[in-house]
């Protein structure tokens, strides 16, 4: 029996083992294209990134989800057959609740973590509704550009989505958040959005998070833009919540817009915060395209 105590937990190592020298030998010979072309940046760029290294853990995850607690078990099942007559039931309980304890705390991380795929996953797909909806303000002759990287010293963001249109630059939050059946009060719609000048509420959230990051958003592009032009520009924040309406329609706070996805493209075109003239607007495009243009092949 102690053999095969045994022959478990070299196995689980061996496993371990293997799938490390695996991840380590693909990461090491994972070579670039011998070419110095790079890719403007997608939509949810950094959200795709950040799920495929998760996709490339999840296989560690849940080998050590099956193999961490069956291999405990196995050492100490092992370690039960050296005990004293009187000491064996005791022993067993032991090495059975250290099993079931260790195998709900590594569940538990492993729900974690696939959580947290989910959410990317969730963030990623808004993006991507949002930019099929700013397609359409090509018509009118604008540019578009996903995940602008935002960089001030050691602080590193982006901005979901920034449209450069003839009529103004506009600076778009995406914020995606699951549906759920929870109202805000009995006769609240769900999955309605509201917005009351300072404060954004969901049926199971609120706060002012959002507008703040739209609005140092929006300013930052103002700023990096200017310092690189010989002209200054105004840059409008927008908030949208895919797969979420906006009670009483497209709403405003100054500048800050909050709306659906669905509304950006007549949002966009009436408000026309600064015409450009065709060099300053290839400028601004010229200037973007540089800053988004960053994935390697």
């Amino acid at each position: 029996m102690v053999s095969h105590y045994l022959v478990i937990v070299g196995y689980v190592l061996l496993c371990t083992v293997v799938w490390i020298f695996l991840f380590n030998w693909r990461a090491a010979r994972r070579k670039k294209l011998p070419v110095e072309e790079k890719l403007l940046r997608s939509p949810g760029e950094w959200l795709l990134g950040k799920m495929e290294q998760m996709e490339e853990r999840l296989f560690f995850y849940y080998l050590l989800a099956l193999g961490l607690p069956a291999g405990l078990l196995s050492l100490l099942l092992t370690g039960c057959q050296y005990l004293p007559a009187h000491w064996l039931l005791p022993g067993y309980i032991f090495s059975f609740g250290a099993f079931f304890a260790v195998l709900i705390v590594v569940l538990n991380g492993l729900a974690r973590k696939m959580e947290e795929y989910r959410n990317y996953r969730l963030g990623y797909l808004g993006e991507r509704l949002v930019a099929e909806h700013l397609d359409a303000l090509r018509e009118y002759g604008c540019r578009i550009f996903h995940d602008v990287p935002r960089v001030e010293g050691t602080y590193h963001s982006n901005i979901d989505h920034v449209v450069v249109a003839p009529f103004g630059i506009y600076a778009i939050e995406t914020k995606t958040f699951r549906k759920n059946d929870r109202r805000a009060s009995p006769d609240a719609p769900p999955n309605v959005v509201r917005f009351d000048g300072e404060k954004l509420t969901l049926p199971d959230w609120s706060g002012t998070g959002p507008i703040r990051r739209a609005r140092h958003q929006a300013a930052w592009l103002e700023k990096a833009l200017h310092s690189q032009l010989d002209f200054s520009v105004r840059v409008m924040p927008i908030i949208t919540f895919p797969f979420w309406s906006v009670d009483g329609g497209v709403q405003s706070s100054g500048k800050l817009q909050v709306c659906n996805p669905g509304q950006l493209r007549g949002l966009i075109p009436a408000n026309r915060i600064q015409e450009f003239s065709v060099p300053e607007f290839n400028a601004v495009v010229r200037e973007l395209d540089l800053l988004c243009r960053d994935v390697e092949l």
